[in-house]
């Protein structure tokens, strides 16, 4: 087998089947290729997460991989079909292993071994989870979906297993309390928000409450009416989608909020909220029955009242403008953007939290029941219509009420909303929340703070939710402790709309000063063949390719040559850059799939990331990606012709190219009618073994698609060479170089050609003398 990085490897391994079949399996394109050539309808498959080639070799991505084994002479393979976008179900292969010749079984355990570290790179394998059901939550059906859409997957995931039916309430605080730390990995709540709340303040009650809080990592299967932190950590309210991302996810630290009021103390992990926004939650639990409905319901009835609740405020505040608050939020992002690169699995406590102290960390700004401290100050609010606070983005699948909110940034994100709003302005408000203007808009007061005290007046009761449990209508206190709790995400930060926008910010930043620090276009075109393992090392004229990445941007015009590759001590520096950011990348395109995006920015993502990867020639990357736009993002979010004819060509030119499937690149122009002249002469060119029509269509092509053609440059190279024996005695010196793209000395060191060269004469053969 071969070697290979996650994601990059093209290990393979041929395995003898019954009936004298032979299975090949390989890893490549961050998927488990699977091929059978003598029993084509083996492997038939209509989900949508098996691909097919056109040499009828399936796919399984790599994230939807759940356990591969050796078991009673069979290769079991059990992975995450998705038949649909809201539907994820457990499948299984099973080949029997033939007896003769005898199963080379130790190669086959190590490339299962390599598939699974390669599948679950930086999760877990084989969880150990303490599941908590609560059949009460939401419109019910909690055991329904336990059953049906998560256990089949935990059991293919062969996780260790510990299940509970919460039969009172309360019961999850207790359990948390009571539990052994070190038989779980982590503590799952089959619920709504509801559940994950007592199994943080059930582990903050114990003795050992700092240690607890960050050891053991709280998981959530949405089972009930809002679901924020499934929608939040998983970007999904769908059980199944969740329960693959825990099975596949990371331990993230999650900032947890002290409340304190009268003389009790709790930990919060989502929100607190005081006026409309309480009231819609807590005052309609009797309509329950309809969902996530029910907060829309509940929130329109109270808008057409001008309804607002008289409070006494005081907030210690970390970012006070919203300008501010968004370069707050890149800075932060940029931090979790070069810890996820990393691959770490066990992230960096953050903030002072000391693990080994007993109980909760001391309270900074002390309890709502001590004087004020010193700098805050208690101002009247009479107009407040919505005090909301908030510790996650998403308070709903629909619902990005917090769109700055990070999860262990120690800062809290409150939203301030006066009451006093007409009714047409306030309805607006609430649409601007699912539209993502609702940062923006001029009626919302946003400030990230540490700490509040506030304090209810002038009316006898009302509603406080805390995580959307009710709590009594008096004063309380809120402090902010860094990173003290643990969650599993599937991948941090990126589901979020603002942080992948954030996120690719940063990315193009890293990429222009890469290109900068580059220089000429020779250097530029160097650094990216520097993370090229096998890179070309002929010299062939090329169009400069450009620094900028916009989706309309055409290609630069001036003409430059590309070295052959140098190597010199600041070669791995230079591939550890250009590496970085093909990683930082793919963090990016898995955020977007996570989260379902297919609009504009996800086009100009993928189309940056296709321009990059091809100069760096890095097929692993720019061959899906350039499938993903064509087959998932062109239907439903139609590209502009001139990004169609261009993502065409690169599949087209590849094809042939590349992967020397000439009669895929005839059909995928004709499915798609490319009337790209160059592309189809380029195509001619190889299929022909014109050499004369490819170099000349390859110094007319732009930088990108020249550069696709590299990969059939030996091929032509060597074809010409031969072409040349046959027909010619002798050539010029000249014509040869510019026929081959190369210069002599690398045709007799690299091509080892033994013509002999005689001033600007080139002799391939002599006559013989009569």
């Amino acid at each position: 087998m071969e070697n290979g990085t996650p994601g990059v490897s093209t290990k393979g391994i041929h395995v003898n089947l019954g009936n004298k079949r032979t299975l090949t399996l390989s890893l490549a394109d961050r998927s488990l290729k699977l091929h059978e050539p003598n029993s084509k309808n083996r492997l038939r498959s209509v989900c949508k997460s098996i691909t097919t080639d056109s040499c009828g070799q399936r796919a399984i991505p790599l994230y939807n991989v759940l356990w591969l084994e050796l078991s009673n002479r069979k290769l079991v393979i059990d992975y995450a079909a998705q038949p649909s976008e809201t539907a994820v179900t457990r499948e299984t292969w099973a080949f029997d292993l033939a007896t003769e010749p005898a199963p080379q079984s130790s190669e086959l355990e190590e490339f299962i071994s390599e598939v699974l570290t390669q599948a679950y790179h930086g999760s877990q394998l084989q969880r150990r989870a303490y599941v908590l059901i609560n059949p009460q939550s939401g419109p019910g059906g909690a055991l329904r979906k336990w059953k049906r859409d998560v256990l089949p997957l935990f059991q293919a995931a062969r996780m260790v297993l510990e299940v509970v039916t919460l039969k009172r309430g309360g019961e999850a605080a207790d359990i948390a309390e009571n539990m052994d730390l070190e038989k779980y990995d982590t503590i799952v709540a089959c619920s709504g928000d509801g559940t994950p709340h007592e199994i943080f303040n059930g582990l903050a009650k114990r003795p050992d409450a700092a240690r607890a809080l960050s050891q053991m990592p709280v998981s959530m299967i949405p089972c009930g009416s809002g679901n924020a932190m499934s929608c939040n950590l998983y970007g999904t309210h769908r059980a199944a989608l969740a329960a693959l991302a825990i099975i596949k996810g990371r331990v993230i630290p999650l900032d947890l909020i002290s409340i304190t009021q009268g003389d009790r103390r709790s930990v919060s992990f989502l929100s607190q909220s005081l006026g409309i926004v309480a009231e819609s939650d807590l005052g309609t639990e009797h309509l329950r029955w309809m969902g996530g409905s029910r907060f829309e319901v509940g929130v329109l009835m109270r808008i057409f009242r001008r309804r607002c609740y008289p409070c006494d405020l005081a907030v210690k505040v970390e970012v006070a403008n919203k300008e501010d608050i968004k370069a707050h939020y890149r800075q932060n992002t940029s931090e979790i953007m070069a810890q996820e690169t990393r691959e770490q699995e066990k992230p960096i406590l953050n903030g002072a939290t000391d693990v080994n102290s007993s109980g909760l960390p001391p309270l900074k700004y002390g309890t709502v029941q001590d004087a004020l401290p010193d700098g805050w100050e208690l101002v009247k609010h009479d107009k407040i219509g919505n005090f909301y606070c908030g510790n996650m983005a998403y308070m709903a699948s629909d619902a990005n009420f917090f769109p700055a909110a990070l999860a262990s940034d120690g800062c809290m994100d409150l939203v301030t909303i006066n009451g006093d709003l007409s009714p047409i302005t306030a309805t607006k408000l609430l649409f601007s929340v699912e539209k993502g203007k609702f940062f923006g808009n001029a009626h919302v007061q946003y400030k990230k703070i540490s700490a509040y005290r506030i304090i209810p007046r002038d009316q006898p009761d009302g509603f406080i939710s805390i995580d959307g449990e009710r709590v009594p209508f008096e004063p309380f206190q809120a402090e902010i402790h860094q990173g003290l709790g643990r969650v599993i995400s599937k991948k941090g930060v990126l589901l979020n709309h603002k942080a992948q926008e954030s996120f690719y910010a940063i990315i193009v930043d890293r990429y222009m000063t890469f290109c900068s620090d580059a220089g000429q276009g020779d250097e530029l075109l160097r650094r990216f063949s520097s993370l090229h393992i096998t890179a070309n090392s002929s010299e062939i004229q090329q169009r400069t390719v450009p620094a900028g990445m916009s989706t309309q941007q055409q290609t630069g015009q001036g003409v430059v040559k590309i070295p052959s590759i140098a190597h010199s001590v600041g070669e791995a520096t230079i591939a550890k850059g250009l590496s970085d950011i093909l990683a930082a990348l793919r963090k990016l395109r898995e955020g977007i799939v996570a989260s379902k995006r297919i609009d504009d920015f996800a086009v100009q993502v993928y189309l940056f990331c296709v321009r990059i990867s091809i100069l760096a020639k890095q097929p692993e990357a720019y061959h899906p990606a350039i499938l993903y736009l064509l087959r998932t993002v062109h239907p439903r979010h139609s590209l502009t012709s001139a990004e169609l004819a261009e993502v065409v060509g690169y599949l087209a030119l590849d094809a042939v190219c590349r992967r020397k499937q000439p009669a895929e690149a005839m059909a995928v122009c004709h499915e798609y009618r490319l009337q790209d002249t160059r592309v189809k002469a380029a195509l001619y060119a190889v299929v022909h073994k014109n050499y004369v029509v490819f170099r000349r269509t390859q110094r007319d092509m732009d930088g990108y698609k020249a550069r696709l053609m590299e990969w059939a440059d030996r091929d032509m190279r060597i074809h010409t060479l031969k072409c040349l024996g046959r027909t010619y005695h002798s050539v010029g010196l000249e014509f040869l170089e510019n026929m081959t793209a190369s210069k002599w000395n690398t045709l007799t060191r690299n091509d080892d050609v033994g013509w002999e060269l005689e001033g600007d004469k080139v002799i391939i053969r002599k006559l013989k003398g009569r």
